[in-house]
């Protein structure tokens, strides 16, 4: 078995490459400025971007490697990049090319820590509620009885196990992901995610004629002026949403909900600037580019357009359900999940803090709408 890698880049460094002078060596030179700091500073592209076995599987058959989740990543950006090299050309692009695109920008938005992060907070989320539906159930009462009944009268039991219900409700008892299972999260459905959204997408492949593009530590900008406050945005969230991905110091991918296709546009200094905030706004620790200039003009930009950064700035993701009663066909409250712990650049620390959940809002007419929408029409029954 060949040597395990250590060094997992969260931006591939052949995409770094392309944000340097010199793009065709590895040993290439790009800049950074970090956006607490101010402080600007040059690196290699093999030092950036870079968390030690982050990626790596602690629990693994002896015939599977550890790295094999960063082999999995080096092959999809293999197979990936001669459709990127396509479109940062202007060639012509198949409908292969496309979803190839579309397929390494998903990669792209999920294997970055906070997206990570935020992903497998949700779903420790989740696991906690279905395990609450799952100890509510008439199955695992009579279960909880069978197995108890003998040592504890009737009574005892009902009250255990009402106790523990509540325990759920309350988040005194949660589930937590496993390392591994915070690795894996990034490969969970993530292929049939890429194919719905390549039927779904349009894509404008930007080339900057005046200035050139940053890149953020989280490059994916999703961004939907739509989007409720109190709500996470997506790629087709409305039709309204907006992905910028740039991918080069030449060239951005911008995707739109709407009918597969792609075109290649010449943008100006303006939309190049404005595509920079979105990066800046986007990125959690520093952004980068080809020269010191227009990372300080990106920062410049920033300080001076506050509101403009502020709403670009990403959207936590929500888990939203509703609480009903059995026979009722409508919910009587939901209750809505984000993510609250601060990003950090590897695994979460495991001696992390049990939080209690929101209590649950009454239904309100906006929630009625939005359950209306989730709710198939009787013709789709």
């Amino acid at each position: 078995m060949s040597e395990i890698s250590r060094r997992h880049h969260t931006i591939p460094k052949f995409l770094l490459r392309w944000f340097a002078l010199d793009a065709a060596s590895d040993s290439a030179q790009i800049w950074c400025l970090d956006k607490t700091s101010g402080r600007h500073f040059t690196s290699s592209v093999r030092n950036l971007t870079v968390i030690g076995d982050f990626n790596r599987l602690q629990t693994v058959p002896d015939d599977v490697p550890a790295d094999a989740a960063e082999r999995d990543l080096a092959r999809i950006e293999g197979e990936c990049k001669p459709a990127l090299a396509k479109a940062i050309d202007r060639a012509d692009l198949t409908s292969e090319d496309l979803a190839l695109i579309v397929l390494f920008s998903t990669f792209q938005e999920r294997r970055t820590p906070r997206s990570r992060q935020w992903r497998t907070e949700l779903m420790e989320h989740a696991l906690r509620i279905a395990k609450e539906v799952e100890v509510s159930t008439p199955e695992f009462v009579d279960f909880f009885k069978k197995e108890l009944g003998q040592k504890y009268s009737e009574a005892e039991v009902e009250a255990m196990h009402d106790e523990l219900v509540e325990q759920f409700r309350e988040g005194k008892v949660v589930a937590q992901a496993t390392p591994d299972q915070e690795v894996l999260s990034m490969f969970m459905a993530t292929p049939e995610i890429a194919m719905e959204l390549a039927s779904r997408l349009s894509l404008g492949v930007l080339h900057a004629t005046g200035g050139e593009f940053v890149l953020a530590d989280h490059p994916v900008c999703i961004y939907d002026p739509l989007a409720p406050a109190d709500r996470g945005a997506g790629w087709i969230s409305s039709l309204s949403s907006q992905v910028t991905f740039p991918i080069s110091r030449t060239t951005c991918l911008l995707f739109r909900p709407g009918r597969p296709r792609f075109a290649h546009f010449d943008v100006g200094h303006e939309v190049v600037a404005n595509i920079n905030l979105h990066s800046y706004a986007n990125a959690e620790w520093a952004i980068y580019g080809s020269s010191q200039r227009w990372l300080q003009d990106t920062r410049t930009a920033a300080r001076r357009q506050k509101s403009a950064v502020s709403k670009y700035e990403p959207k936590k993701p929500r888990l939203v359900v509703y609480q009903g009663n059995e026979g009722e066909d409508l919910p009587h409250a939901v209750e809505v999940f984000e993510p609250k712990e601060k990003v950090v650049r590897g695994f979460r620390p495991k001696g992390r803090p049990i939080r209690t959940p929101d209590p649950p809002q009454p239904m309100s007419e906006r929630l009625m709408k939005e359950w209306s929408r989730l709710v198939p029409d009787d013709s789709q029954k």
